[in-house]
């Protein structure tokens, strides 16, 4: 939102207000907790929040948190603000939009202003928090940056109890869209908050939902297909990613292919028997000269090395090689008649 955008936003707002009455705006109790911020990519300096409302002028309306310093890509505040939120509802007994805007700010110089950088902000409403619990009282999740190059996300968590006025209002439905939960968990919570929604969406917004989700269901299930024996799936590779791991997973470990498998595979067998076949015929143009042992120790040697390389290699891919199964790859010797 440009400065023009928002002056417009505000003095709409400020003017409806003005002309609601007050049996109309109902008034809240909101609790904001400023948790942490993690995905953080460079772990210098420090990070701070500031919120307001971008609909109130009150001084009350608006604050930050304390700079605090980055670890291990993460930055955390547990900041808590309890303050009185009017809101309003219109004619149709629906309660209108109330946006609280956060921006998160890094900090390299302590006190330095002309040291910092935005690297994200989040805008919620509050009306679609009137009345929501998860896991005890009210709604705590992630919320992914938005403005930003980063993949961060912000941790909040909001409580809107109502104190007076008229409780006869609908909410609306607690949007999901910029919740980051992982790609797995995306679908389970957009389907979680349509059956613990306080009012039913319409059939637009309903079937523009269920298109969105029948979308990314298929480019994942094409995604899939493509993938090799022992590879995860996309959905599944990313989470493991988020986990801490490689990608591979724990069950396909066994499966995971070695950085030298494909030397190893350049022992194929045809240019097994090519190999065999050179090496027959150098040894047969040496006796012809003196009738000598036609297995020098020189391709003995050469011989074993490969078969003892190959083998340490088949081993680690838990693959057999012709060079330890076949008998006749042994040297072998014709005595010369006396």
């Amino acid at each position: 939102m440009n400065p023009w955008e928002y002056a417009v936003y505000s003095a709409k707002t400020l003017t409806s207000t003005l002309t609601v009455p007050k049996n109309r705006r109902p008034k809240f109790e909101l609790t904001l907790r400023l948790i942490d911020l993690n995905n953080i990519p460079l772990i210098d300096g420090s990070a701070f929040a500031k919120w307001h409302l971008p609909s109130s002028t009150s001084a009350e309306h608006r604050g930050n948190t304390a700079n605090a310093v980055i670890q291990d890509h993460r930055a955390s505040w547990e900041y808590e603000k309890i303050l009185p939120v009017r809101l309003t509802v219109d004619r149709n007994q629906r309660l209108q939009e109330c946006e609280i805007y956060f921006e998160i700010i890094q900090e390299f110089t302590p006190g330095n202003r002309g040291d910092r950088q935005v690297m994200g902000n989040v805008r919620l409403n509050l009306a679609e928090y009137v009345d929501k619990h998860e896991d005890g009282e009210g709604v705590t999740r992630r919320y992914l940056l938005q403005d930003s190059k980063i993949n961060s996300t912000l941790k909040v968590g909001i409580v809107m109890r109502q104190v007076e006025g008229e409780t006869n209002f609908t909410t609306p439905r607690l949007k999901t869209a910029m919740v980051f939960g992982g790609i797995g968990g995306f679908i389970s919570a957009e389907q979680g908050d349509l059956a613990h929604s306080g009012s039913t969406p319409s059939n637009n917004s309903r079937s523009r939902d269920a298109g969105d989700l029948q979308d990314m269901y298929r480019r994942t299930l094409a995604a899939s297909w493509a993938c090799r024996p022992g590879e995860l799936p996309p959905d599944e590779l990313i989470e493991d990613i988020f986990a801490g791991g490689d990608g591979w997973g724990s069950a396909s470990r066994s499966a995971r292919p070695q950085d030298d498998y494909e030397d190893s595979t350049s022992l194929s067998d045809a240019d097994s028997r090519r190999t065999i076949r050179n090496s027959a015929n150098e040894r047969g143009a040496k006796s012809s000269f003196g009738g000598h042992r036609r297995g020098d120790s020189k391709g003995k040697d050469s011989l074993e090395h490969s078969r003892y390389r190959v083998r340490g290699r088949r081993e680690k891919s838990r693959e057999v090689s012709e060079l330890d199964l076949r008998e006749d790859l042994r040297s072998w010797e014709i005595s010369t008649p006396q």
